[in-house]
């Protein structure tokens, strides 16, 4: 629903690029934004909605209710269109999901949330999917395990990275610093650990830290207007070429709650592997199939400041030890084939 710089509309562009290359024709409904990874795919047709959030959590609820009968009525007028498959991208588009079992259309579901939060919204809508989806897709075994409906509907397909990114990866040489720079690149959200990220870098005066956002730069300025940001961080908003980053980093960290929130996946830590940067990671979800604990980084309590510190000051305390993460990581993320992706949901779609 949401064309910004988050992982799911990037997996999405990932898989539309990959479909309409094996002769597939696409049409997308989402909202309209210029820079988001959803944004001028050749040979897409467009369909907008008018979706976005605001400060206000009422107009919020609203827009989102109307964008609903959006969605629902849109897919309703390829009642007469035959060999046409409906791809949801999330949990988000109920209208869509209901308007394609309406008249009876295949339904993809492509699930990045949490299948097993606690808010209603998020339990009626796994119901439906379990209801009326032809194949649901996750994307980590964490995920796999807690859907709970026949294995014959349901498929785990790991996220993959497109492959101009991967060959720019691959031709970057990680360099060792006693005191290197380390990123968090995030949605800016509390869940994500942001506050805890602010923490760690005060505690640690003398590395660089860079904290890379999917926000505005107004959002931003209302987020951290209350808070003393340490000297040693270099704040980014809405950057979509996050490569240059990672070229820049010699450790990548996700500190996301799960007492908040759990991570699904990780495609950041993915995007630091193919760079041959280790990383730091929460000790739960999804995102732990991606890092091998002492092996192509660390799973950590995300909540103790001192322990991440801790485990920072552990990865740069011996340099042979920060190459054997730095290569582990590259091996481990040969593992995630943007080909294999695209093979595996053709196989999905039949």
């Amino acid at each position: 629903m949401l064309n910004d710089l988050s992982g799911s509309p990037k997996v999405l562009s990932l898989v539309i690029k990959g479909v309409l290359s094996r002769g597939y024709k696409a049409e997308l409904f989402t909202s309209k934004n210029n820079y988001g990874f959803l944004s001028g795919i050749d040979g897409v047709k467009y369909h907008y909605v008018n979706y976005g959030l605001s400060g206000s959590r009422a107009f919020n609820i609203l827009r989102f209710i109307v964008v609903q009968f959006r969605y629902f009525f849109g897919v309703l007028s390829y009642a007469g269109s035959r060999g046409t498959q409906i791809y949801i991208n999330t949990m988000l588009p109920l209208g869509a999901l209901l308007g394609a079992a309406m008249i009876r259309k295949r339904i993809i579901c492509h699930i990045h949330e949490f299948p097993g939060r606690e808010d209603k919204f998020h339990k009626i809508s796994l119901k439906l999917i379990k209801r009326f989806a032809y194949r649901i897709i996750l994307v980590s075994d964490f995920q796999y395990r807690l859907v709970t409906v026949e294995s014959s509907r349901k498929r785990m397909i790991y996220n993959a990275l497109p492959e101009d990114f991967v060959k720019r990866a691959l031709s970057h040489t990680p360099i060792f610093k006693n005191n290197g720079n380390i990123l968090m690149a995030c949605s800016l959200r509390k869940y994500k650990g942001v506050d805890i990220f602010i923490e760690v870098a005060e505690k640690l005066p003398l590395f660089t830290f860079t904290l890379l956002l999917n926000s505005g730069k107004e959002e931003a300025e209302i987020y951290f207007s209350t808070i003393n940001m340490p000297s040693n961080i270099t704040l980014i908003t809405g950057s979509g070429d996050i490569a240059g980053f990672y070229e820049k980093a010699n450790l990548v960290l996700n500190l996301s709650q799960p007492d908040l929130f759990i991570e699904t996946f990780g495609l950041t830590i993915l995007e630091a592997m193919t760079y041959g940067i280790p990383a730091i990671v929460p000790e739960t979800g999804g995102i732990t199939e991606l890092v091998d604990d002492g092996v192509n980084g660390f799973r950590v309590d995300t909540s103790k400041p001192d322990k991440v510190v801790e485990t920072i000051i552990n990865i740069f305390s011996d340099e042979a030890k920060y190459y054997r993460l730095s290569e582990s990581s590259r091996a481990k993320s040969k593992l995630f084939s943007y080909t294999r992706m695209i093979d595996q949901i053709m196989e999905v779609a039949g």
